[in-house]
């Protein structure tokens, strides 16, 4: 069993110690990663067709249901900071098109109701007292920084976080959260690994001058011992550095043969950019901030740098084709960014409801709970039982699969393996791809009332 140092033999204020340096490494991860959430060029996510024609404001959204609204919520950090993401509550849009044109959850129409913190704490804990005097059954897709303001009143009330972006301590540890990805925790080791299996031994990672980024580190150096690598050295680089000749000569001290980039924004776009004019055939590899910017700066030279993804979109599943599919249905055409977390929140509450004999936040929350292996297509089997078990006391990390991708000249990637993997162990997750049968029109294959979509035996 992988483990982190000691840290069964851990003070509880050493485990919270952990836990704040994961939860401010990943939002500062996802601050960046926000700059490039209306991308329409794949970075490890589904791409588009490019024949959407509908536009939203034409959409009936209920699908001429009518009855009571089952509600689920967003709550959505839309403007006022650097931590945007007003595409969230799209995804949502689009699941609930989709479930309504199904038939809503039995013959109830689905209802989204949005909240915009602002990126404000004190309106952040307003949009959750809104949740709760809405009676919504769930919330899905948040990605808030401002989640401790609001994440105790749904533990209160008991309404899952469903398909939850682990950015903070809550996402981390809050019985609401019910996450459907590792996060930080799986992508960052995925990179390395991909630079690993490019043929490098001894692989570095240059990452932000802060505390937090000191994390980093200690997810990688497991997963490239599981996959036969070493880890090489812990570059800080200080935000903005007007030359990163510096930083890369520290990155290939002592033999180091491969680079994991993990930097904001230009930054990585510098310092990959002179990597290549320093050893133009190093394996490279980069969790980057503002993808856009960086593809477009690295033109072709992009061929072969590493990236990662964490759902069988980077498999062209049947999964991700129901996905896109439903947002173009509803109008929208961009499908990246987080609209895929929302997205399966809000079907999973459908499968997991429909046959439930009440609709309510604490019957999902149930359901939620006794879940072993729910096949949702986009993810491995989905379970909130067992916390993944890679030496890090996170309890509501419960997945650590992810694959490395290869950009290719144009910008394209490929997975560099045949099946999502656990990063810590290079063992297969076996995801089905399959599309998935929602609302009132379900064939019922997602389980009876007893099971609620478990798949287990």
């Amino acid at each position: 069993m992988l483990r982190f140092g000691d840290v069964e033999g851990e003070t509880q204020m050493q485990r919270w110690g952990w836990i704040r340096v994961v939860a401010v490494l990943a939002v500062l991860m996802l601050v960046a990663v926000a700059c490039d959430s209306d991308s329409s060029s794949s970075d490890g996510d589904s791409g588009d067709d490019g024949d959407q024609t509908v536009n939203p404001e034409d959409v009936d959204f209920t699908a001429g249901l009518t009855g009571e609204p089952v509600k689920i919520g967003v709550i959505v950090e839309e403007t006022g900071g650097a931590l945007a993401n007003p595409e969230i509550p799209e995804g949502a849009k689009g699941a609930q098109l989709l479930v309504n044109e199904a038939g809503g959850i039995q013959g109830r129409p689905v209802e989204i109701i949005t909240c915009d913190t602002a990126n404000d704490p004190n309106t952040a804990a307003e949009c959750g007292r809104q949740m709760v005097e809405e009676g919504v059954v769930a919330l899905a897709g948040v990605l808030s920084v401002h989640a401790g303001e609001f994440m105790p009143l749904m533990e209160e009330n008991k309404i899952p976080s469903v398909g939850h972006v682990m950015a903070g301590v809550p996402g981390f540890t809050s019985p609401a959260s019910f996450p459907v990805t590792g996060g930080i925790v799986s992508t960052a080791p995925s990179v390395a690994v991909g630079v690993a299996e490019q043929g490098a031994e001894k692989v570095s990672t240059p990452r932000p001058d802060l505390a937090a980024g000191a994390a980093i580190p200690t997810f990688v150096t497991p997963a490239l011992e599981a996959f036969g690598a070493s880890y090489g050295n812990d570059v800080p680089v200080p935000e903005l550095a007007p030359d990163m000749a510096t930083y890369v000569q520290a990155s290939l001290e002592g033999g180091a043969d491969g680079i994991a980039v993990f930097l904001s924004g230009q930054d990585a776009t510098n310092f990959v950019i002179t990597a290549r004019q320093t050893e133009p055939d190093i394996p490279l590899g980069t969790f980057t901030t503002d993808a856009t910017a960086f593809r477009e700066a690295l033109g072709p030279d992009l061929a072969g740098i590493v990236t990662s993804g964490s759902t069988t979109c980077e498999f062209d599943s049947a999964a991700c084709d129901q996905y896109i599919d439903s947002m173009h249905a509803a109008g929208f055409e961009e499908t990246t960014g987080n609209r895929l977390m929302a997205w399966s929140g809000v079907t999973i509450a459908d499968l997991l409801l429909e046959d439930a004999a009440e609709i309510s936040s604490a019957a999902l929350w149930d359901a939620l709970e006794a879940q072993t292996a729910l096949d949702v297509g986009l993810y491995p089997p989905l379970q909130w039982q067992t916390p993944a078990d890679f030496g890090l006391p996170l309890p509501r990390v419960f997945s650590t699969c992810a694959v490395p991708l290869e950009y290719d000249e144009d910008a394209n990637t490929s997975p560099m393996f045949d099946t999502l993997i656990d990063v810590f162990t290079g063992d297969p997750c076996d995801a089905s791809g399959d599309a998935v049968d929602l609302g009132s029109s379900s064939t019922g294959d997602s389980g009876d009332s007893g099971d609620s979509g478990d798949s287990s035996e």
